[in-house]
């Protein structure tokens, strides 16, 4: 039987060919694919079914693609994502401060968003202004599970911890939104939590008039990273692609454009 260009078997074997092809240049060009794991907290990272998925999302997107790297972002509980990561069942972690991309990770040497911790109250009530961590022992304030927020709100927190008149913990895949429920029907008096992404979820939902920041506990400035497994050999290779990328983004305007997606404007 002689066979036509335009038969269906003759296509059905140069699409097989053809994506076996593809595949094998991929592997040969080292295309790799990086998981994300983390909670929601946007703007860092947003919902995994959004257009936007959040900044540190975009920007590991932005770097990698032209490696041809591809990013597989999903939502998991923070104390949970941290665990796999150092276990290396995933490879990253986003928004980590620097203190929690300790032992078991490796991260950029520049973080991706720096921002400040801020206490949050209902725009009705007079408890501001918050300037020290002392002034927080006469409010029940909420947090997020197994966050870190600097040493001195994390000493604070622990001693308190026990004490559900004094701290009570969010948990779950997006605990912000859990702090902002509580606090709009006064289970809880104050919410502690990033400017940058208190802010901006106020803003989303349509909050901001009802919730205000009404101090910052301590006055440094909190830098946030993209953290990856030590455990997993690719992760030099990532880590490496993110300290060469990221200057690469600031000079040509798309990492100005990220943050402009989200409101913000880069820091430096």
């Amino acid at each position: 039987m002689i066979l036509s260009a335009s038969s269906p078997t003759l296509k059905t074997k140069f699409r097989v060919t053809l994506i076996a092809l593809t595949g094998l240049l991929a592997q040969m060009a080292g295309a790799d694919t990086l998981t994300i794991r983390s909670d929601e907290w946007a703007p860092i990272n947003t919902d995994p079914r959004a257009t936007n998925r959040g900044i540190m999302v975009d920007v590991a997107e932005a770097i990698l693609a032209p490696a041809g790297h591809t990013v597989d972002y999903q939502l998991l509980a923070w104390d949970d994502a941290k665990k796999a990561v150092v276990e290396g069942k995933f490879d990253c972690i986003v928004g980590a401060l620097a203190n929690e991309a300790g032992e078991g990770f490796i991260r950029p040497k520049q973080p991706w968003v720096v921002s400040q911790q801020t206490v949050y109250a209902r725009a009705d009530k007079n408890f501001g202004p918050i300037s020290n961590v002392n002034a927080l022992s006469t409010f029940s304030l909420g947090v997020s599970n197994d966050y870190s927020y600097g040493e001195g709100l994390d000493d604070y927190i622990a001693k308190n911890a026990s004490d559900p008149s004094k701290i009570f913990v969010a948990r779950g895949q997006r605990p912000i939104r859990e702090l902002l429920l509580r606090l709009s029907v006064n289970q809880i008096q104050l919410a502690l939590e990033t400017n940058v992404v208190m802010d901006y979820t106020l803003a989303q939902t349509r909050l901001d008039n009802k919730i205000k920041a009404v101090g910052s506990p301590i006055t440094e400035r909190d830098e946030l990273f993209i953290a990856c497994s030590a455990k997993k050999a690719s992760t030099k290779t990532y880590i490496k692609l993110f300290d060469e990328g990221l200057p690469a983004l600031r000079n040509d305007g798309r990492f100005a454009a990220i943050l402009a997606k989200y409101g913000l404007k880069d820091w430096q």
